[in-house]
Order: structure tokens, then C-alpha cells, then sequence
């Protein structure tokens, strides 16, 4: 009887506490990062609590902020119920989630953080440094729910209504053609970085730039720009001056790294292609990246696949397709996907067919693309190829602005271009 009292006091009290708080928005304090990780899961239907004092039931996920102004997603895992209907010596578990996938996928951390409910129903708990006040009630119907607050001074903080983020970023801040920049698009995980490509200038076949942008819906588009007489393209940009660097040999290792030191014979003040001057040295086991700036696999036995030095990683998203993870791009298909000797391969027709083509070049090849909105591998005529969809502003009769939805197919064993899909009236239009 004494124990129901305790727990009913308890709750009443915390009511009290919850009414009387003030409710803190921090929305103004999220990081774009931390934005899109929200939606990935809300998108995937996902249940995440987003502000202190609300209910938190088994398989939902809590966000947070640490002191540090980072980020914290936690997830209820377990709760242990003990025989009798009120929560005397139950225990609850949490895992602290360490990365989030564009469809929503978890990844937790080893730890777990676990609390025992007293005979009142309370708790506390510590995660990412942060102090919790935990409170628990279930009946012998309910398994129960956990509600927590921040052992703060009678403030509540939320996270509701802060809006989604910025889809596209661009690290250039634009069509700058003479910095090279890169954009990344956070719904797909697609990254790209703008590239010099055959131009005009005879005299200088690499004279044109294929700008990478952003626009203001999110989504992303490419520009042919030529540089300018007295100017050429270097690793993305116009430059008026080809660096030539040279370096010394590295030094012996110290605290598992080696350095060396670098200059630009032609002091062109700029470092676009300054080669790498540090490596690690002490541990093997660990993935470095030499000078041509190619990846080396790992030596820990574990077999790695890739395309092209790229490492590569696979997936399931909730609608059951395959995420194929590379370049920092997640590239959606419904084939099966095979990881075998290293390599990687989808099954078309019973015939395994590798993937050769990395999704940049696919992308490169779609130049009546401006506006890039989707790639994914498909069969194409028994054949695997990158299906490449988006926009391009057109003109029809040569007057009225229009925009059209144009595809790209891209072979990913030979990265010929198989077919590209306009609109009927395109022989109608200028610019596609």
C-alpha cells in the first residue's frame, strides 16, 4: 500500500513540475547534421521524442543535446519487468545510437545504459554526460513508459516544429570557377566535386570546368563553364598558374605518424594539388592513403569490397531494396547484390554483372542533366546500368521557358551511355 502511495505522490509531483516548467525551444541551436538525422528517421516511421516530459515506450528513439552543443539520439531497448504490477526494482536499457542512414537504418553504439526504478517509480540516469531524472509507471496490462528530464532548474527543452534542413551543400558557395568546391546532397547521400573536363581552347584541351551547384530547392545542378583566356583547369578550377610541387622523403615514424614536407616550384600560392604530407605508420590494421591518394585496403582479414579502390558497403532499406553505400552516396537498387572476391556485382537474368563505373563518372556522363535528382541501378536490356534522373531548363519554340524531366542510362560494367530519355516535344525545344 505504502508503495502505491509513493508512486502516486511521485507522479503527481512530477505533473506538477511539468506544468510549471518552462518550455525551452532550442531549435536555433540544431546543426544541419542533426536536422536531416530527425527526418531520416521520421521519414522512415520512426517515433522520436523530441522534447523532454513526453512518454518514451519500448523501440522509440530520444534527441538531445549534449553540453558540448553536439547532438545525442538514444533508444529504449528493453524494459525489465519485475513479477509485480508496479514498477518496484524494474530495470530499463538504453543504447546510444552512433549513425543514421539517409533510409532511417540505426547503427548503436556496443554500450548500453541501463537504470533501476526504485519502489516509487524514479530513477536516474547518466548518457553523453548528461543527467537524467527518470520516471517509470506500468500496470499489468502495460509494459510500461519512461519519461525524461534533464536534471536542470525547472526548464523543458524541445525540439518540435524546427523544419528540415538544408538538402544541398555546396562547400564552394556556389558557381565559384575558380575554387573547387564539392556539394552533397543529404536525402540521397550524394557527393559530388567539380572536375575539369574537354573545353573549347585547342590550345588548352582541359580548359573548361563542370561545375557542381546547388539550388534553392534543395536539389542539385551542373554547369559547363570555359575558363577564360590565361586561365586552365586544375583538379576543378580555373587557375592562372599550374602548381608544380615537390617533396621530400618521409620521415622517420614518430607516434605513428610520418611527415615531409612539400613546395610549389612555380609559387602559385594556391594548393589544389599539394600532395599528402603525413601518413600513419603505426598500426597496419588501419586504412591510410599514399600519395596518389588511392585508398589501401585494411589487413585485418575482415574481406572488403570495392569499385575502382572505393570501398564499398550494402544495405536494406525498410522497403526492402538494396542500399549499395559509396563515395559517400547511397545508390538505391531492387537487383540482388553480390559481394564476392572483393568486387561487387548485381544478378541480372541468373548472370552476375560487376560494377565497374563509379556513380561520379556515371553522373559526369549525363550532361543533358542540370538538376540531378535521383540515380539507381537497374536492367536495361540484360544489362545493369545507372539510371540517372532530373531536370533541364529548355526552351520550347525557342521562346517559352520550360523545364524538362530527362534520364540517363549508363552502362556500370563499360560507362557507355545507353540510352537518354527526353520529352516527346524536345525536337520542338532549344537547350535539350
Amino acid at each position: 500500500m505504502k508503495k502505491r502511495l509513493f508512486t502516486f505522490i511521485f507522479c503527481v509531483l512530477l505533473i506538477i513540475n511539468l506544468i510549471s516548467a518552462t518550455e525551452i525551444n532550442r531549435c536555433s541551436e540544431l546543426s544541419n547534421d542533426a536536422k536531416a538525422k530527425i527526418y531520416y528517421l521520421q521519414n522512415a516511421g520512426k517515433n522520436i521524442i523530441l522534447k523532454e516530459g513526453e512518454n518514451i515506450g519500448v523501440g522509440d528513439f530520444f534527441f538531445d543535446l549534449k553540453l558540448d552543443g553536439k547532438e545525442q539520439i538514444i533508444k529504449l531497448e528493453k524494459v525489465f519487468n519485475s513479477s509485480s504490477t508496479i514498477a518496484s526494482y524494474d530495470k530499463v536499457e538504453f543504447s546510444y545510437i552512433n549513425e543514421i542512414s539517409t533510409s532511417g537504418h540505426a547503427t548503436t553504439n556496443e554500450n548500453r545504459y541501463s537504470a533501476t526504478i526504485t519502489a516509487e517509480g524514479v530513477g536516474e540516469i547518466i548518457i553523453g554526460g548528461l543527467i537524467y531524472d527518470l520516471s517509470y509507471t506500468k500496470t499489468d496490462t502495460i509494459p510500461g513508459k519512461v519519461i525524461l528530464i534533464k536534471d536542470t532548474e525547472n526548464e523543458i527543452d524541445s525540439f518540435e516544429n524546427c523544419g528540415e534542413p538544408i538538402w544541398c551543400i555546396d562547400s564552394d558557395g556556389g558557381k565559384d570557377y575558380n575554387n573547387k568546391g564539392t556539394i552533397k546532397l543529404l536525402k540521397s547521400n550524394i557527393e559530388m566535386t567539380d572536375v575539369c573536363v574537354i573545353g573549347i581552347n585547342q590550345n588548352n584541351p582541359k580548359s573548361m570546368v563542370f561545375e557542381y551547384f546547388c539550388y534553392e530547392n534543395g536539389s542539385m545542378g551542373t554547369e559547363e563553364y570555359n575558363c577564360p583566356n590565361g586561365k586552365m583547369c586544375n583538379k576543378g578550377a580555373c587557375v592562372a598558374c599550374w602548381e608544380d610541387w615537390s617533396c621530400s622523403n618521409f620521415e622517420d615514424c614518430i607516434n605513428g605518424t610520418q611527415t615531409r614536407n612539400c613546395w610549389d616550384i612555380n609559387y602559385c600560392g594556391s594548393e589544389i594539388d599539394k600532395p599528402t604530407i603525413s601518413k600513419d605508420c603505426g598500426n597496419t590494421q588501419q586504412q591510410i592513403v599514399d600519395q596518389s591518394g588511392e585508398n589501401n585496403p585494411t589487413q585485418d582479414g575482415e574481406e572488403k569490397h570495392y569499385i575502382k579502390n572505393k570501398e564499398v558497403s550494402i544495405e536494406r532499406n525498410i522497403n526492402g531494396k538494396n542500399i549499395i553505400n559509396i563515395e559517400e552516396k547511397s545508390i538505391e537498387t531492387s537487383l540482388e547484390v553480390i559481394e564476392e572476391s572483393e568486387k561487387v556485382y548485381v544478378k541480372i537474368s541468373g548472370e552476375n554483372k560487376e560494377i565497374k563505373i563509379l556513380p561520379s563518372e556515371a553522373i559526369s556522363k549525363a550532361t543533358k542533366i542540370k538538376n540531378i535528382k535521383e540515380i539507381k541501378i537497374e536492367e536495361e536490356d540484360s544489362k545493369a546500368v545507372y539510371t540517372i534522373s532530373g531536370t533541364k531548363k529548355a526552351y520550347i519554340f525557342f521562346i517559352i521557358s520550360i523545364t524538362a524531366n530527362v534520364q540517363t542510362k549508363v552502362n556500370v560494367e563499360s560507362g557507355d551511355v545507353i540510352n537518354v530519355k527526353k520529352p516527346w516535344w524536345h525536337f520542338l525545344a532549344l537547350g535539350i
